[in-house]
């Protein structure tokens, strides 16, 4: 997703530049937490603060061309001025400050402030200045800017319409439903023709935007495991003589709020209904000619013979709780069962009504009577004729954590990215007042990598890939390695695409006289749909001499060469020294600085009209570094505090006309 940029906290104030009186201090803060993703999205507001400021000691009297006010003025400094700065004046501070309608320098001067050079401030890095001249002239866009009064004044004109984004389509649908899914939009741009009819928006990549969406853990409805085998029949005789198999809800189990196995996890069956006593009366009965009222005989009272006493029902404990008494249907045992519509109970050893049974667990051979009561999770369960009959009051679930889920795809399709994968409180959610989850991570991220993104070419909306051509009109155009794209003509014909404009006017001379120029363009126009093919035979533009005639001749006043005996002066340089500073017991030893020293020329020349003759004079000047104009030098004091004090940064010296005398000399 597209990032909008935070400003970072403001640094902490500067020391004051002053060593006495009263000087600036500065703060500074970047458009750092987070960074824009794009220009774009960059934060408003000023990048650096200015604050008067009062040094530990009071200067005995202003220094000159300083005069003292009793609240000190803001701006006070070339730097106060400028773009991004604000300047607070920090209350109503006496001092001394330069005469009104003027400001500080880099250097310390008083200066009009259309003397004041432009410092670019840069929002993204605070130490970054870019120091610009007066009068400098910077191309931005179509538009000059040029450095007036300390700040850049642009001109207006509507230039060749920037690349710009469109807005984002909606998100595709999900691709799950839960797990971890991922989800797209796409984004397309607005691509103006330049000037030239070459594309434009080669860096207008960021056209698609991937996030993970449903990342809650899937649901997982439990089902039944297979029956396990039948267990061996509790007894080997009587009226009541069963085995049991079980299942599990295990296959899968249920996890994440997933429904659990619907049924009972336990069948029983009756494998005996054979009274111990007609064990032996069973054997004479499979011989021959035996008499068949012997089995009947030996039936328990109130009891009588049945080819299939095997069927559930006959019994009271054949109704358990939490299990199902099924029938072999392919087998009917014999035995005795009681006549309908009674059943056998086992305590009492006689037939009685249903309504009159007693209750079972299955695998516990406890008789629970009427009324009496167990619990079974958190509700209780009555025996009420031959049954239990439960509360159906949820119970307390305490809350788990799901596994983790599989890393997610790459962020990225080539180069680097990051993936997650995530993890859900709801194996099982917390529900009907249990303890909810402690608190967690529900999400990691780790880094991962792709191949390395091919290199390619953006053509009107087109990905080419290096060394790839696309013919447009009557143009071949080859994307380079380095993302451009260059463009050949291959056809004669498309000079029937375009033509000539009239020619201009003439501009002016370049010269008042001794043989000047001066110019006149036309431009090639293009017939739709040919947009850029500039095929026009000839040449856009023609030059001619002007202004032929002799200039009036002018004459430099003889020079007097200089002593052959005095030392040698070497011509105009930049130098350096390692030197001690101090300021009164503040001290910073063997420091560097620099200064410019030198020799620079001085002349009279004549000049054929009023007045007559010009002096000229050089001096050996220095030129601030424009990245960095001034460096801070800390001064160590006796009493254990610091000072700050300034100095220039010179990046070069060079002979210029002289301005009110020579500075540059230390």
């Amino acid at each position: 997703m597209t990032v909008e940029g935070n400003w970072s906290p403001w640094s902490p104030w500067s020391n004051c530049s002053a060593i006495c009186g009263a000087g600036s201090m500065i703060r500074t803060r970047t458009c750092s937490d987070p960074p824009p993703q794009i220009p774009e999205l960059g934060c408003e507001g000023p990048a650096l603060e200015s604050q008067v400021c009062m040094a530990p000691t009071e200067c005995e009297e202003c220094p000159d061309g300083t005069v003292y006010h009793g609240c000190l003025p803001c701006p006070r400094t070339c730097l106060d001025i400028q773009e991004g700065v604000v300047c607070t004046d920090g209350g109503c501070i006496p001092g001394c400050s330069c005469p009104e309608g003027l400001v500080f320098n880099e250097e310390g001067d008083c200066v009009e402030m259309a003397e004041c050079p432009c410092i670019f401030v840069n929002p993204f890095e605070s130490d970054e200045l870019q120091v610009h001249v007066a009068g400098t002239v910077l191309n931005v866009d179509c538009n000059n800017c040029t450095c007036v009064n300390g700040r850049f004044e642009c001109t207006h004109d509507i230039c060749d319409q920037d690349c710009s984004w469109n807005a984002w389509e909606s998100w595709v649908e999900c691709s799950q439903s839960c797990g971890v899914g991922m989800t797209t939009r796409t984004r397309t741009y607005t691509q103006p023709a330049t000037s030239d009819g070459l594309p434009s928006c080669a860096a207008m990549t960021e056209n698609n935007d991937i996030e993970t969406c449903n990342t809650h853990a899937c649901s997982v409805v439990g089902e039944w495991s297979p029956w396990g085998p039948w267990s061996d029949c509790s007894s080997t005789c009587g009226v009541e003589a069963y085995a049991y198999r079980n299942r599990s809800c295990d296959n899968p189990p249920p996890k994440n709020d997933g429904q659990t196995c619907p049924g009972d996890s336990v069948e029983v069956k009756v494998c005996s209904s054979l009274p111990c006593e007609c064990v032996n009366v069973t054997v004479n009965y499979t011989l021959p000619n035996a008499p068949s009222s012997n089995l009947t005989d030996c039936c328990p009272p109130d009891m009588i013979h049945s080819e299939c006493a095997n069927r559930c029902g006959q019994r009271c404990s054949d109704v358990q709780l939490g299990a199902t008494c099924i029938e072999d249907v392919e087998e009917c045992q014999p035995g005795c069962v009681c006549p309908d519509p009674y059943v056998w109970h086992a305590g009492l050893q006689q037939c009685v009504t249903a309504d009159n049974c007693y209750c079972v667990v299955p695998g516990d051979d406890t008789i629970y009577e009427e009324g009496e009561v167990i619990q079974v999770g958190c509700n209780n369960c009555t025996c009420t004729l031959g049954q239990f009959e439960c509360g159906d009051e949820p119970c307390p679930v305490d809350c788990g954590w799901s596994a983790w889920s599989p890393w997610s795809i790459c962020s990225a399709t080539c180069g680097n990215g990051t993936q997650s994968r995530y993890r859900s409180p709801n194996n099982p959610s917390a529900a009907n007042g249990g303890q909810p989850c402690e608190p967690a991570a529900t999400e990691e991220i780790q880094p991962c990598s792709a191949d390395d993104c091919p290199l390619v070419c953006d053509w009107l909306g087109e990905v080419v890939p290096v060394g790839g051509t696309v013919v447009v009109d009557c143009r071949e155009c080859i994307c380079m390695e380095d993302g451009s794209v260059v463009c050949y003509d291959v056809e004669p014909s498309c000079s029937q695409l375009s033509y000539w404009s009239e020619w201009s006017e003439w501009s002016g001379c370049s010269e008042p006289c001794g043989e000047g120029t001066q110019t006149r363009t036309r431009a090639c126009q293009d017939v739709s749909p040919c947009q850029g093919c500039n095929t026009c035979p000839g040449v856009s533009t023609e030059d001619q001499a002007c202004n032929v005639q002799t200039c009036p001749a002018t004459t430099p006043a003889p020079t007097t060469p200089l002593p052959t005996t005095t030392a040698h002066v070497s011509p105009c340089e930049r130098k350096q020294d390692i030197r001690n500073l101090t300021s009164d017991s503040c001290r910073a030893e063997n420091v560097e600085v620099q200064f410019c020293s030198g020799m620079c020329d001085s002349y009279t020349q004549l000049l054929s009209v009023d007045p007559y003759f010009e002096t000229v004079c050089e001096c050996c000047t220095y030129v601030l570094d424009e990245m960095q104009p001034i460096r801070f030098v800390t001064l160590q004091c006796e009493n254990g505090e610091t000072e700050t004090t300034v100095l220039p940064n010179i990046a070069d010296c060079q002979c210029l006309t002289c301005q009110g005398g020579d500075n540059g000399t230390p």
